[in-house]
């Protein structure tokens, strides 16, 4: 077993991305609205549900081996239960969502020979997958928050924003083009913590299995673990809200370090050329419409 530490250079490159701050809760924000009173009334007793559906269609009108377009889609369902409100476990939650995934990738059928691809939804093909399934615990008046159960790399770490269907400007690039760094729609079995040091500064931690086989198709929903486990990822992150005239911005800048005990090929070959793990990159959440 081999272990290697990798920093975010700067301040993760300078880069900057919005906050992912949970909406007060609002029937209006559906499409279905209330259902007649059921979902609020669900939502009082601690149960949130919902179907989210996000369809991307791309064309090719120059370059490559074909002038064509492609369709691809996501169906997601999820579950958040508020365990304080149906059993009385303070500041505890679970988490459930199952995505299936479909459609062709542009990539392919045009040959474009990119790396980041123009549809990020098509990320590791059409497949039924579990994507989250993980029991909260707030503690120390809600300062600190503790994950654990499968998770997807990146949902705590990097989460950067996706303004755009074009892989390359759609989520948390380290995952697409670092190896055995497996981001949404793959989850692995792992730990997450975040502490809010103040009210700008916050520092968190997570420990990912990493185990390459979670992105075969047959391990879509797999509720354990196949064999093909290769080590860890350990990370820590700082991350700085800054506010101005006394409101918090709506970005977080933030630097970090991931210890790793997987074996890897290096990214980087003699001579500065750069060589990238051979796989379909994946997709990070990004607001679909919900029902």
């Amino acid at each position: 077993m081999t272990t290697s530490l990798r920093f975010g250079s700067g301040v993760l490159a300078a880069c900057l991305f919005t906050s992912a701050h949970a909406a007060e809760y609002s029937p209006d924000q559906f499409l279905f609205g209330d259902w007649n009173g059921n979902r609020t009334r669900l939502h009082e007793a601690g149960v949130d549900l919902q179907i989210t559906y996000v369809n991307e269609l791309a064309w090719n009108n120059q370059g490559g081996d074909d002038h064509t377009g492609t369709y691809s889609d996501q169906l997601m369902f999820d579950a958040a239960l508020d365990l304080e409100k149906l059993l009385g476990w303070s500041g505890a939650g679970f988490r459930f969502t199952v995505v299936n995934r479909n459609g062709e990738n542009l990539n392919a059928e045009a040959d474009l020979g990119v790396l980041l691809q123009p549809q990020e939804i098509h990320g590791y093909g059409s497949v039924t997958r579990l994507v989250q399934f993980y029991y909260q615990q707030a503690l120390l008046d809600d300062r600190l928050l503790v994950k654990l159960g499968r998770l997807p790399m990146s949902g705590e770490i990097y989460p950067f924003a996706c303004p755009f269907q074009n892989l390359g400007f759609c989520g948390t690039v380290p995952g697409y083009v670092t190896p055995n760094w497996f981001t949404w729609p793959i989850s692995q079995w792992g730990a997450t913590a975040r502490y809010q040091l103040n009210a700008e500064w916050s520092l968190q931690t997570a420990l990912y299995q990493v185990n390459p086989r979670f992105t075969e198709r047959e391990q879509g929903l797999n509720f354990g673990s196949p064999s093909g486990t290769t080590g860890y990822h350990a990370v820590a992150e700082l991350g700085w809200t800054p506010t101005f005239a006394g409101q918090p911005a709506p970005t977080v800048w933030a630097s970090g370090a991931i210890p790793a005990t997987s074996r890897t090929s290096t990214v980087m070959l003699p001579a500065g050329r750069w060589r990238f793990p051979a796989r379909q990159p994946p997709n990070t959440t990004r607001p679909p419409a919900a029902i």
